[in-house]
């Protein structure tokens, strides 16, 4: 139902309509679906006592995370004097 809700997802949300609650969670945006998603693979893979079925879904629980921002340190944060 998960995958479902974020595949099926309109681009500007569900608004008014998007079913909140257990299932789905309270926010209506890509980054918290795909989180839940991703957490409930993880939960099936812990189940799974096959090696391959269980890296598949290891696999897919990290691919439908959204990409990792990058963050850059400024300058002087590691010790480094600014003259």
């Amino acid at each position: 139902m998960r995958e479902c809700a974020l595949a099926c997802r309109p681009p500007g949300g569900w608004g008014a309509a998007f079913p909140a609650g257990e299932v789905l969670g309270e926010e209506d945006d890509v980054t918290a679906l795909s989180r839940l998603l991703s957490r409930s693979l993880r939960g099936l893979a812990d189940e799974v006592r096959d090696g391959g079925l269980r890296d598949d879904l290891l696999d897919r629980s990290y691919a439908v995370l959204p990409p990792p921002r990058l963050r850059l340190v400024a300058a002087g944060r590691r010790g480094k004097r600014q003259d």
